[in-house]
């Protein structure tokens, strides 16, 4: 449910004036973790388990469903509304998220002063997105398919949707705690290695890359401050770690079966303007509907 990963705010960062470009003949490199918190082990550090004494994946998974309140809570989930802030701490900005999702569709609005707003939104198989740097446009391939198992209530119950294979790849600690990474494989070569805690099988981070038009750029997303809504556990803050900056978002409104309009989840015409950019008040507590252009 939280893994709305900011890919277009990402790319605004990337492309503003005064951070880092990264291009295709220099890929950006993963982020480099500390002894801990996920980086190889050092000459003290106990080595890692073979992979055929690890738990099973799909075990694993299953113990998550049931972590966050199990599947018969998770069926009682028709749609949700979050509001929360997000930002770039290092390049002092902060903004607001509003996300609306109902039944694998969704409209998610980012307002940061400077970088102006940021849309996306899904609606059946047509994924969209519209921002200052590349306007609107229809997501395709990678992109597309990365959005599309963004958009899952929660991944570790219906992972099997979107992925071929998963797989225990390694147990390791994070803060002292042990956890166990699971590889989720597609046919069309997309990987994602979700960790789950070992103990309360809480997801703790998500690893993949992001894909957008300025190429692919791997990520970590840590994610805390789990905090029970209607029977459901619910992370309420997620730090994204990118190879040149890093993203919080922090959430503040969690509203579980909230009313949804979900005529904004369609992708806007061409000719039709979205809220004005430069005016972050523009954005309220429900989606609003797009001006004509006179």
């Amino acid at each position: 449910m939280m893994r709305r990963i900011s890919s277009l705010l990402l790319s605004a960062l990337l492309l503003s004036p005064g951070c880092d470009k990264s291009t295709d003949d220099a890929p950006a490199q993963a982020p480099k973790k500390e002894v801990g918190e996920g980086s190889a082990p050092s000459d003290d550090a106990p080595a890692p388990e073979p992979e055929d004494s690890l738990p099973d994946a799909k075990e694993l998974l299953a113990k998550s469903v049931e972590a966050v309140g199990g599947q018969a809570t998770l069926d009682t989930v028709k749609s949700f509304h979050l509001v929360g802030t997000i930002g770039a701490p290092k390049q002092n900005l902060t903004g607001k998220v509003e996300t609306w999702w109902k039944g694998g569709d969704f409209y998610m609005v980012q307002t940061i002063p400077g970088l102006g707003i940021n849309r996306s939104g899904k609606k059946g198989d047509v994924i969209w997105a519209e921002e200052p740097i590349n306007g609107l446009r229809k997501l395709e391939g990678k992109e597309a398919e990365q959005h599309m198992w963004a958009s899952s209530l929660l991944l570790t119950a219906d992972w099997d949707q979107f992925f071929d294979e998963a797989k225990t790849t390694a147990e390791r600690e994070i803060e002292g705690k042990k956890v166990y990474d699971i590889e989720l494989s597609a046919k069309s070569g997309a990987t994602l290695t979700l960790t789950l805690d070992a103990k309360t099988h809480l997801m703790v981070e998500q690893s993949f890359k992001v894909h957008s038009p300025l190429g692919a750029m791997p990520v970590t997303i840590r994610s805390t401050d789990y905090r029970e809504v209607d029977g459901m556990k619910i992370p309420y803050k997620q730090v994204t770690n990118a190879s040149l900056m890093e993203l919080t978002q922090e959430l503040s409104v969690v509203e579980l079966n909230a009313p949804v309009d979900e005529s904004t989840f369609a992708m806007p015409a061409g000719d039709v303007p979205v809220v004005d950019a430069k005016d972050p008040a523009s954005i309220g507590s429900a989606p609003v509907e797009p001006a004509k252009k006179k």
